[in-house]
């Protein structure tokens, strides 16, 4: 009976890190695969888990101890692809005074979602007069709510201003600040989605185009996973323009999200701070959480992304992000 459920354990595993280790591209953004691929670090703790449990109960016992450990040995040696990487970069989050100053010449931006809840706003300006952005993202904040943001952080010293969000929609809102010390940024007049994934702004002054990205949640439903895909090609159009930051609530991470997003590429294993670390739920360690807070650039590179920790029970279920970026060229 152990042999039978060790191997059916066995099989399980190589199931799954064969699914999350080589067919993401081919999988990942079909229902059901998209959110396994986007999380699935509870069910490899699980497994984890049953795995010990089993090598420990055929030790005790001393039966079928060696097939017990061949089975192991062979599903450690199939995550060896997947789990190195995340040695070498241990996911983890950060309090938001450890975040370094920002080198010269570099781009700053603060993204949150914060849902929508007006109380969060003065977590957002703690965290923001501790970190210094230029830029502030809120997925799911209305004009409103930014402008009370805005005089908030005024109010500690701190002038950004809150951008008209003719863009963005009344049900699936997304607002933005900006450093006056960035020049003059517009919000571009967009009418192809009938719920945009999020709002862009773009420079008067020869800056990057700045994307503050909300997509719809993959869901279980063909309806829901379509819009997601069209909203994930709504922000890869602005990839394909030029110089161009796309940062906010992707709902899903790079293990799904892949190579649509156009031109725009993930942050690169060079970059300082945490490009794994968990983002959602804020309830979860960031290693077991899922980074589905984000950014991608065009023209630009991340030189470091910091997800931000300590934040007051409640203020919201994501984390936020702090990320330097630069030009490419640079």
């Amino acid at each position: 009976m152990r042999r039978i459920l060790t191997a059916l354990w066995t099989l399980v595993c190589l199931a799954v890190l064969v699914t999350i280790t080589w067919l993401p591209a081919s999988l990942g953004q079909r229902i059901g695969f998209a959110q396994f691929i986007a999380w699935p670090e509870p069910t490899l703790a699980v497994l984890g888990a049953i795995g010990v449990l089993l090598l420990a109960s055929a030790l005790v016992t001393r039966h079928a101890v060696r097939t017990t450990i061949a089975m192991v040995a062979v599903v450690v040696l199939v995550a060896l692809p997947w789990g190195l990487p995340r040695l070498a970069d241990p996911p983890r989050a950060y309090a938001a005074d450890a975040v370094p100053p920002a080198d010269d010449g570099a781009l700053r931006v603060l993204a949150w979602n914060v849902a929508g809840q007006e109380e969060s706003l003065g977590d957002v300006a703690d965290v923001a007069a501790t970190v210094s952005p230029q830029v502030i993202a809120l997925p799911e904040t209305t004009l409103s709510e930014a402008h009370e943001l805005a005089d908030d952080l005024a109010a500690r010293g701190i002038r950004m201003t809150a951008l008209p969000t003719s863009g963005s929609d009344a049900a699936w809102p997304s607002s933005v600040l900006v450093s006056p010390s960035l020049g003059g940024y517009r919000v571009v007049a967009d009418t192809s989605q009938t719920v945009r994934p999020g709002i862009a702004i773009t420079s008067r002054s020869g800056g990057p185009t700045i994307v503050v990205a909300h997509a719809q949640q993959p869901g279980f439903d063909a309806e829901q996973a379509s819009t997601w895909r069209e909203h994930l090609a709504w922000l890869a159009a602005w990839c394909d323009r030029g110089e161009a930051i796309i940062v906010g609530d992707f709902n899903g991470t790079d293990g799904n999200i892949g190579r649509t997003l156009g031109s725009c590429t993930a942050p690169g294993a060079d970059a300082a701070g945490s490009t794994t670390g968990g983002t959602w739920p804020s309830a979860l360690p960031a290693w077991l959480s899922a980074p589905i807070d984000r950014v991608y650039t065009s023209g630009w590179r991340v030189s470091g992304l910091w997800p931000i920790d300590g934040q007051r029970d409640g203020a919201s279920d994501h984390r936020p992000i702090v990320t330097d970026l630069v030009r490419a060229q640079d």
